[in-house]
């Protein structure tokens, strides 16, 4: 997962974070919906600068690698550099239709 700091666009590739780096997710058995949840939490500890997170991005690899998805969150998360940014276990969740 990489944050953004604006809708990433259909290359995933807009509006990244000013700490791009990705974090893995982990997530459970699909439910007979296709939803999915995140089974542990995804943290960026100590974000270098202050800004607001909109969005997520979801990639196939740590770097390069495809982009497969994007998605805003709830609400958006106002860090300040030094933050730690994390979205909890369960609160991450996906559907596939």
């Amino acid at each position: 997962m990489q944050r953004h700091t604006g809708d990433p666009g259909a290359a995933g590739t807009s509006n990244p974070a000013t700490e791009a780096t990705r974090q893995q997710a982990t997530f459970g058995s699909a439910a007979g919906s296709g939803a999915i949840s995140n089974t542990a939490a995804v943290t960026w500890t100590a974000v270098s600068t202050t800004e607001t997170i909109t969005h997520v991005s979801f990639w196939s690899a740590a770097s390069g690698g495809t982009f497969l998805g994007s998605d805003d969150l709830a609400s958006s998360a106002a860090l300040n550099a030094g933050d730690n940014f994390t979205i909890p276990t369960g609160d991450l969740d996906l559907t596939f239709t």
